[in-house]
Order: structure tokens, then C-alpha cells, then sequence
């Protein structure tokens, strides 16, 4: 799953984030920050709300890993 701009009329990058197979976010999520325990925790609590939920969750994450 590779970023790319939200484009009208299409799901937006989160609701694509939200949609992916555990696999696919955990590696979106580890280009990011390299630490798998990170990602699989993240990517286990999806789906997030807004950019906002998601940001506090991978900080709660990193904090804890």
C-alpha cells in the first residue's frame, strides 16, 4: 500500500488505511517507524476516525513498544 494524494470522489488515504489487509497496514505503518511490534498494534485498533485518533494511537504505541 504505497501513499498517494486524496483525490475527489475517491476513499481518502485513511479510509484506504482503514480498508487494508492487516498486512498491507503493518507495512505502510513500518516505513513510518521500523518497529513491528509498533505497526501490529497500531494497525489492530483500526478503523480510526480521523488523522487526529490515528496520530494519538501510534503515539500511544510507540510509547509502550
Amino acid at each position: 500500500m504505497s501513499w498517494t494524494p486524496d483525490t475527489p470522489g475517491t476513499p481518502s488515504g485513511l479510509d484506504r488505511f482503514n480498508a487494508a489487509a492487516v498486512e498491507d497496514a503493518e507495512l505502510a505503518l513500518l516505513a513510518c517507524l521500523h518497529s513491528p511490534r509498533w505497526a501490529a498494534r497500531v494497525a489492530a485498533h483500526r478503523p480510526y476516525p480521523d488523522p487526529e485518533a490515528l496520530l494519538a494511537a501510534a503515539r500511544y504505541a510507540r510509547d509502550r513498544s
